[in-house]
């Protein structure tokens, strides 16, 4: 998740770390509850580091096609 060279503004770590924080607190809540047999759907254009899929499914041309 790197943006830096996308954006004209200056870099400011404080928002970035909160960022982080809260990137990891998303992972931690994903985490829990799938331990407690949770369904979570996750719909992203890009991998999530840090999260453990039970199943993926990759959508082309507007069909959902099962990911081996």
């Amino acid at each position: 998740m790197t943006f830096l060279g996308h954006f004209n503004h200056r870099f400011q770590p404080e928002k970035t770390r909160d960022l982080i924080k809260a990137f990891d607190q998303l992972v931690n809540l994903m985490k829990d509850l799938r331990s407690e047999n949770k369904t979570v759907i996750v719909a992203s254009h890009d991998e999530i580091p840090g999260l453990v899929y039970d199943r993926r499914l990759r959508m082309k041309d507007g069909i959902l096609l099962a990911e081996e």
